[in-house]
């Protein structure tokens, strides 16, 4: 029968999680720096683009976070996420019922997950390239972007922190 559409999202998006968060970890120590690293008292891309963190539940209104605080915040959000969704992720042939709202979170852990790749980027890749994980962030990046655009994620103007990179990964010159 095949894996569903609900399934595959969810499996994804806990693969995706855990790549992210190993690469995290190769610049964690900088980022929670404030004296090393301006561009991380808040979570951002670059001077044009602040990200704000809503959950409805200890943050109810956007709440402007410092980068490492926003990131391990989503790390953990994401996995209170995958637990509840076990089921899907785990037996995903099995045709169970997915959770409530599961696409909605997807979507929102999604658009979380490309703010991390976005402020990596913007604020952190000399470091990355420092530490030889230019190429995984690179591929794991490519991979993202293309299931993200495949299933409509994330929508288009949240992309435009890195639509340039997008653009070139998409017309497949890098």
């Amino acid at each position: 029968t095949g894996v569903s559409k609900s399934a595959w999202i969810a499996s994804n998006l806990k693969s995706f999680h855990v790549d992210l968060k190993e690469i995290w970890r190769l610049v964690e120590s900088v980022c929670k720096s404030s004296s090393e690293e301006e561009t991380c008292l808040i979570m951002s891309a670059g001077l044009r683009y602040q990200f704000l963190w809503q959950d409805g539940e200890r943050y109810k209104k956007p709440t402007e976070l410092r980068a490492s605080d926003y990131i391990e915040i989503l790390f953990s959000y994401a996995e209170t996420r995958f637990e509840r969704w076990k089921e899907v992720a785990e037996d995903a042939a099995s045709g169970a019922p997915l959770p409530k709202g599961f696409l909605r979170e997807a979507k929102t852990i999604y658009k979380r997950l490309f703010r991390v790749y976005a402020h990596l980027f913007h604020s952190h890749f000399d470091q990355i390239k420092n530490t030889d994980a230019e190429g995984p962030l690179t591929v794991c990046f490519k991979r993202f972007v293309f299931f993200i655009k495949e299933f409509k994620l994330v929508k288009e103007n949240e992309l435009a922190p890195m639509k340039e990179l997008i653009a070139l990964i998409v017309e497949k010159k890098i």
